[in-house]
């Protein structure tokens, strides 16, 4: 009886903690949980492995461990070698859903153009703090995304495109942005009026695609000189100097692999821009559901150290984007991974919902504000 009333007044992290160094010290892994974290469906677990024992006997056993804590799929694995542990995380239910105007903008009371960053994107909830995930899109490597079918992937873009224009339609940045939609139907609702004073252009053929990037190439060469006319290095020295400009691709599978046309002209201005174009205020983002080495060259790899992972097909893509196979773990539905941004190592955490209607209203109701204002 005496035990039964001290479980019920332990917490859920006592339990989970408890029950992991069970599960741990039941499959003979030498090695403690130390702490437990629980935000919305996202577990947190710090393990503390004993002298001698590999991080691979965790790797290996991660399906296991899942299925001993009851929870919704194989953890996530992190080394955070400066506290000495390896994090576990995984998800103990459905996820919740996040809504970036409702949940991530409004809520904290500060829209992302108040910030000091130069593009600040939020991309959506971590999983660790339940603190937002913002990340300056002009400091950080040009970025990639990858995520099957049911990923989030789509959701995610949409969510970047929504912070740009909220950017825009504010009036305290100055963002061009270029949408690049390969099948014509993903960025369909950006092409409308309602989105002209906030999107440059959308561009659904390979010829006028393989055309913008050849005029990038042309601008960013202008911008270098002008920067080097007022002794600069980098915009980010004087961010008033020019614009930004993002362009975003989705599924550049699509364009690479396109055998009508030839695509070395699109991955040479891709290339060209990829190492030169960031300190000049051109970023760029790609998406693509098949990471496969013929789409992400080596030299896309080594340009877009930024990379964003929603749930993979497969282990081996997982291992190409993140240099692990944590995505092919994610539950989907948003569910993603983070590395290569500052702050921002391997960071599980929630994609922010913003479909485009939503978007349209938001961005409306701040042109009404300013009206009034």
């Amino acid at each position: 009886m005496m035990i039964q009333e001290t479980i019920k007044t332990l917490s859920p992290e006592a339990i989970l903690q408890t029950r992991m160094t069970d599960i741990l010290t039941g499959l003979k892994i030498k090695a403690e949980c130390v702490s437990v974290g629980i935000h919305r469906h996202l577990a947190t677990f710090d393990i503390k492995l004993e002298l001698g024992t590999s991080i691979r006997k965790i790797e290996t056993k991660a399906r296991e461990i899942g299925l001993g804590i009851r929870s919704m799929g194989p953890p996530t694995v992190k080394i955070i070698s400066d506290l000495g542990i390896i994090r576990l995380q995984t998800a103990m239910r459905k996820a919740d859903s996040i809504h970036l105007e409702k949940d991530l903008l409004m809520k904290n009371h500060v829209c992302p153009s108040e910030h000091d960053m130069m593009i600040p994107i939020v991309l959506g909830e971590s999983g660790e703090s339940g603190k937002r995930v913002i990340v300056d899109f002009a400091m950080n490597p040009h970025t990639l995304i990858c995520g099957g079918t049911g990923s989030g992937k789509s959701v995610l873009i949409h969510t970047l495109i929504a912070n740009i224009v909220y950017l825009n339609a504010s009036g305290n940045r100055n963002v061009e942005l270029y949408l690049i939609d390969p099948k014509q139907v993903e960025f369909a609702a950006y092409s409308t009026p309602s989105f002209k004073n906030y999107v440059v252009d959308v561009i659904s053929d390979y010829d006028s695609t393989v055309a913008l990037m050849e005029r990038l190439e042309i601008e960013m060469e202008s911008r270098y000189a002008l920067l080097k006319k007022n002794g600069l290095r980098s915009l980010s020295e004087n961010p008033s100097l020019m614009s930004q400009i993002v362009v975003i691709i989705d599924e550049v599978a699509d364009i690479i692999t396109n055998y009508d046309k030839p695509s070395k002209r699109f991955q040479k201005s891709v290339g060209s821009l990829a190492q030169k174009a960031r300190a000049a205020g051109i970023h760029i983002v790609m998406a693509t559901q098949r990471p496969s080495v013929d789409i992400v060259s080596g030299a896309i790899k080594a340009n877009f150290g930024a990379r964003i992972a929603c749930k993979t097909n497969s282990k081996v893509d997982s291992q190409i984007i993140l240099g692990t196979p944590a995505a092919y773990d994610l539950m989907g539905k948003g569910d993603a991974i983070i590395t290569g941004v500052e702050s921002f190592d391997m960071a599980r955490f929630q994609v922010a919902f913003a479909a485009p209607e939503i978007t349209e209203r938001f961005f409306k109701r701040i042109e009404q504000y300013k009206a009034v204002a």
